[in-house]
C-alpha cells in the first residue's frame, strides 16, 4: 500500500431505498428459472444501470449449505490495509431466500455479519450496497480500498460489496455485471464472453476460483481509457478515469514504462503473473467542496495482480513522479506478498485476522527496492537515491524506535495503529541494511533480491511460509550470522549499523553534519487554489537569501527568475533554479502580497545568494578513497 500527499516543500511531492428489489434484479437473468439449490459455486449479480442514490442492488446466489444456521460475512478488514474498515456498514436491507422464494429468518449480528436460519434451504441473498466515497461514515477507509458508484465511473472493490457464507470461501465465484456498453471494465479478473441483452447494454461475466482471488481483483468501470505494454512475460494494463481528461492512461503508462521495464530486468525478466492491472481513479478536486475532498486517502492499494491508485486530477507533469514511485512500489508487491508470504496472509481471516509479524518484509522491502530499482536503471542518480534514503531516515524518527518491527507488525491493529506508516521509512531502511548485510556476509555472492527470488521459487503464490520460521530460513539460505542480525535489528529494536556497513561499500554516512549550502532556508510552502500558486506558510529559519529578498508569511509566489511557479510548473522551475544557483547569483521573485488593510499587490523582489551553514541530518557521500573491494561491492549494490 502507498499513501500520497502534496508536500509543502518545493523539492517534491510526497497529495432512498431502491424501488425495485432484487426479486427483479436478475435484470441480468430475469427470464431465467431459479437455479436449484445444489450448486457448488457462488453466482453474484450486480446491475450498474439500476444505481440510484449511490446504492447498488446485489444478488448473491450461494453454494449448497448443509447446516441449519450460517453467517454471511462482509469483510471487516482486508489484506494490505492494516486497519479495520467494517465494510459491512455499507450494506443494508439484507434478505435471504429459498429457491422457491420463501423468505428465511435473518438477524444482523454486527456491522459485518448476518445470521441466517433454516440455512439448508438457502438459495440466494439480496441487499443494497452503498459506496464508501460519499458515505457519511467512511472514517478509516483508505480511498483505494473503498468504492464509488457514479453513472460515469464505478470503482468496485468487491470486498466492499460482496461477502461469503462462513466455511465456503474456497468455493468458485461467478460474477455478472450489467452495464451500459459505453463503460469498460478494467480488471485482472478472468473474463468470459459477455452477453448483449438489449441495445446499449452489456452483461460482463467474470470468474474467480475462490473468495480470496475474487476480493483481490477490483474493477474500474469507466469510459474506455486504457493502455498496455509487455514487461517480460507480464502484460501491464492501465485503466484510467479522469473526469476532466487532464491526463490519460497513455500518459501514466508512458511515465511509468521505464521503471516497470527496470523492475522486469531487476527480477530477471520472469514474473509470477501474466497480467497486471493498474486501475487509476482521479478525483476532480478543483470542483469539490473542501469538506468533500478525500486528500488523506490519496495513494494506492496493492493486490496480487493489480493495484488501485486514487489521486487528485492534475496534469501528468505534476503527478509523474508520484505515479512512478507508487506504481514501482505496488508492482514490486508481486514479489512479496504474492510470491513470498506467510500463512496469516494465505489463509486470511476477513473478520478477526491474526497479523503476520513480517509486515516490515511486505512493505519495507518493497519500498526500499522501488527506490533501488530506479537508481540501478539510471532513472535517478546517486544524489537522488541517497536523498530518498535520508528522507526515510528522518521520517523514521517520527515513530517509536524502541519498538521491534516484528512486535509492531503482529499488534498493529489493536496496539500500534499509529506506528503502521513506519514500514515505509524505518522498514525500508531496515531492508536496505539487510540487503547490505547479506552482501557482506556472502562476500557479494548473494543479495536480498536473490534471497527473495530463491524463496519465491520454493514457495510461490499458493504455498506460505511459517512466520516463526522465516528468520531461520533466511539465515540458512545465506549465512548463519544473519540470524543474529535479524534478532538484534528486526526482532529487537537495535538500530542497524549503517555507518559501519556503508563504509565497506565506499559510502560515508553521517547521522548529522554541518555543511555550507545555498537556498532559501527553512521555509514551508503550501498551495493556494485561488491564484494557482504556492504561498509561504511559514518562515522558520530563513537564509540570508530569503532575508535579502524580504520574503514574508503569506507571500504568493508567481515567478522565480522569470519562470512560472504555477502548480504545473513549480517543480521544473525550482529544479532549474537549484541547478544554476551559485554563490553571488542574483535572484528575482515576483509575488503577490496582501498588506494590513487587505489590499493585494504584485511585487518584485530581488536578492543575492550566499552560502550559509546548515545542519544536515543523515548525509551520504561517496568515499573517494574507497578500497577496490568496497568499490566492487558498491558497484554490485547500485549498478548490477
Amino acid at each position: 500500500m502507498s499513501r500520497f500527499r502534496i508536500s509543502r516543500s518545493p523539492h517534491g511531492a510526497a497529495i432512498a431505498l431502491i424501488a425495485h428489489l432484487f426479486s427483479a434484479v436478475p435484470a441480468i437473468a430475469q427470464n431465467a428459472k431459479p437455479t436449484p439449490v445444489g450448486r457448488s459455486h457462488y453466482a453474484v449479480s450486480i446491475d450498474l444501470t439500476a444505481c440510484k442514490n449511490d446504492k447498488l442492488e446485489l444478488l448473491v446466489e450461494v453454494p449448497k449449505i448443509d447446516r441449519d444456521e450460517v453467517i454471511y460475512l462482509i469483510p471487516r478488514i482486508v489484506p494490505g490495509t492494516y486497519a479495520i474498515a467494517d465494510y459491512g456498514k455499507y450494506s443494508d436491507a439484507l434478505e435471504a431466500f429459498a429457491a422457491d422464494g420463501e423468505r428465511l429468518p435473518v438477524e444482523r449480528l454486527d456491522l459485518n455479519r448476518w445470521q441466517i436460519k433454516d440455512a439448508k434451504k438457502l438459495d440466494r441473498i439480496k441487499y443494497l450496497s452503498d459506496d464508501s466515497f460519499d458515505h457519511p461514515d467512511s472514517n478509516g477507509v483508505f480511498g483505494p480500498a473503498g468504492s464509488s458508484f457514479d453513472q460515469r465511473v464505478f470503482l468496485l472493490n468487491m470486498f466492499a460489496l460482496v461477502g461469503f457464507v462462513e466455511g465456503t470461501k474456497e468455493s468458485r465465484f461467478e460474477l455478472a455485471i450489467r452495464s451500459y456498453d459505453s463503460l469498460w471494465a478494467s480488471t485482472a479478473l478472468d473474463r468470459t464472453e459477455p452477453l448483449v441483452p438489449a441495445p446499449g447494454i452489456r452483461v460482463d461475466r467474470f470468474t474467480a476460483p475462490n473468495y480470496f482471488e475474487f476480493h483481490d481483483r477490483p474493477l474500474l468501470y469507466a469510459r474506455a481509457d486504457t493502455a498496455s505494454l509487455k514487461i517480460g512475460n507480464t502484460r501491464v494494463e492501465v485503466g484510467l478515469y479522469a473526469p476532466n481528461k487532464s491526463l490519460s492512461a497513455q500518459d501514466v503508462l508512458r511515465e511509468c514504462a521505464p521503471v516497470l521495464e527496470a523492475i522486469g530486468v531487476y527480477l530477471g525478466g520472469r514474473m509470477p503473473t501474466d497480467l497486471y492491472s493498474i486501475l487509476v481513479y482521479t478525483d476532480d478536486i478543483e470542483n469539490k467542496p473542501e469538506g468533500a475532498r478525500n486528500i488523506g486517502s490519496y495513494g494506492a492499494l496493492e493486490h496480487h495482480t493489480s493495484t488501485v491508485v486514487y489521486m487528485p486530477e492534475y496534469p501528468i507533469d505534476f503527478l509523474a513522479q508520484e505515479f512512478i514511485d507508487i506504481v514501482a512500489h505496488e508492482f514490486l508487491h508481486i514479489v512479496t506478498p504474492l510470491n513470498v508470504h506467510s500463512r496469516e496472509i494465505e489463509d486470511f481471516d476477513f473478520y478477526k485476522p491474526a497479523m503476520s509479524e513480517h509486515l516490515w518484509l511486505y512493505e519495507g522491502t518493497t519500498e526500499y527496492t522501488s527506490v533501488l530499482v530506479q537508481k540501478r536503471a539510471g532513472l535517478i542518480d546517486e544524489t537522488e537515491f541517497f536523498d530518498q534514503l535520508a528522507d526515510k531516515l528522518e521520517s523514521s524518527e517520527e515513530f517509536n524506535l524502541d519498538l521491534p518491527m516484528t512486535v509492531m507488525s503482529t499488534h498493529v491493529l489493536e496496539l500500534f495503529p499509529d506506528e503502521y506508516l513506519s514500514v515505509y521509512s524505518r522498514g525500508a531502511i531496515l531492508s536496505m541494511s539487510l540487503d547490505l548485510e547479506i552482501r557482506l556476509l556472502t562476500k557479494g555472492e548473494k543479495s536480498l533480491r536473490e534471497l527473495l527470488s530463491e524463496m519465491g521459487r520454493s514457495y510461490g503464490p499458493s504455498r506460505p511460509f511459517e512466520d516463526a520460521a522465516l528468520f531461520d530460513e533466511m539465515a540458512q539460505r545465506t549465512h548463519p550470522d544473519l540470524r543474529r542480525w535479524l534478532a538484534l535489528h528486526v526482532e529487537g529494536a537495535q538500530a542497524p549499523p549503517l555507518e559501519a556497513q556503508l563504509e565497506r561499500f565506499g559510502v560515508i554516512y553521517e547521522e548529522e553534519a554541518t555543511q555550507m549550502v545555498l537556498g532559501f532556508g527553512e521555509i514551508e510552502f503550501d498551495y493556494d487554489e485561488a491564484c494557482d500558486c504556492l504561498y509561504i506558510e511559514s518562515v522558520d529559519d530563513p537564509s540570508s537569501l530569503s532575508i535579502d529578498l524580504g520574503l514574508q508569511n503569506g507571500d504568493r509566489l508567481l515567478e522565480l527568475n522569470g519562470k512560472s511557479l504555477k502548480l504545473d510548473k513549480f517543480r521544473e522551475t525550482f529544479a532549474l533554479f537549484y541547478e544554476d544557483l551559485r554563490e553571488g547569483s542574483r535572484v528575482e521573485m515576483k509575488i503577490l502580497r496582501t498588506d494590513s488593510k487587505g489590499r493585494t499587490k504584485a511585487k518584485k523582489l530581488s536578492g543575492k545568494a550566499k552560502v550559509y551553514p546548515s545542519v544536515v541530518r543523515h548525509r551520504f557521500q561517496l568515499d573517494e578513497s574507497a578500497s577496490p573491494e568496497a568499490l566492487k561491492l558498491r558497484e554490485q549494490w547500485l549498478k548490477n
